[in-house]
């Protein structure tokens, strides 16, 4: 296939004026080495000149190389409905991200992380980041730990091992960089949270841990969005309903509302750009 492909585009290099050919192409990258597809990329490029080029891919390899003209997009299924929507810059490190499995092992050097609890605060500021700070606080990945304190650790620990074997086991590079958020741990909780804060101490040392000011994101929702104690019940009863609320909510909130009234995750944004890498 690459072999016609690249004949293709050579013959249409020497064409002065013809019809043009619209090419669909579904996984073009099975069976293609690495290199093999950022060469087939690159005559797909040279095709694009003249024709129409639209290609379905899992490929890492083939969303992160940049070229001339190209445009990306994300397909996603929630509550049974799929959506395809444009990836803007600020979006590809997180498709990168879950294209190569969605392990902090695979991640390249972004500028900085922000470790969040659950996965409605990763929906939520994900999107907020895109919505106001697409270029101030560009180069930041969001990390959710899965939801409790331990999993947050491993997740941390797992950060730091990822650039280890980079620069040695004593100088991990976001060692004094990364920015954690928790929610404010109830009764049951506070055991396992000091803990990790001893663990961590040059997080909290340096300020780089916050807390909200509530038990769940949803209690910290501005009107007309928070929830009470019941209303959370019912909503971990579907942890779908969760990610939609989270959703909703960054859609809708202006600006300053999050600024203002979601003041500490607006602060652990700040923060992790301020400690990120220039």
């Amino acid at each position: 296939m690459l072999a016609i492909i690249q004949a293709f585009a050579e013959f249409r290099r020497q064409q002065s004026a013809g019809c043009s050919f619209l090419f669909l192409l579904d996984e073009a990258e099975l069976h293609l080495h690495p290199s093999a597809q950022r060469l087939l990329k690159k005559v797909l490029e040279d095709i694009s000149h003249t024709d129409q080029v639209l290609l379905n891919t899992h490929s890492s390899v083939l969303v992160v190389d940049e070229c001339s003209g190209q445009k990306l997009f994300k397909v996603e299924k929630s509550n049974k409905v799929t959506t395809i929507s444009a990836v803007q810059e600020i979006e590809k490190m997180d498709v990168i991200f879950e294209l190569l499995g969605g392990s902090p092992y695979d991640l390249l050097l972004p500028r900085n992380f922000l470790i969040v609890e659950g996965k409605s605060e990763y929906e939520l500021l994900t999107r907020i980041a895109k919505k106001f700070y697409s270029e101030s606080f560009k180069g930041l990945k969001i990390l959710f730990a899965g939801g409790d304190i331990v999993e947050q650790e491993e997740s941390i620990t797992a950060v730091h091992k990822t650039l280890t074997p980079l620069v040695g086991s004593d100088n991990a590079i976001y060692k004094d960089r990364l920015v954690v958020l928790l929610d404010k741990p109830n009764t049951q909780q506070r055991k396992a949270y000091d803990t990790f804060k001893r663990s961590y101490r040059y997080l909290a040392g340096s300020g780089r841990i916050f807390e909200l000011p509530e038990n769940a994101l949803e209690q910290y929702y501005p009107q007309p969005w928070k929830k009470n104690a019941e209303e959370i019940k019912a909503l971990q009863a579907i942890p779908e309903r969760k990610k939609t609320l989270a959703v909703e909510v960054a859609d809708n909130i202006s600006q300053a509302e999050f600024e203002e009234q979601m003041s500490v995750l607006y602060s652990a944004l700040v923060k992790c750009n301020e400690e990120a890498f220039n």
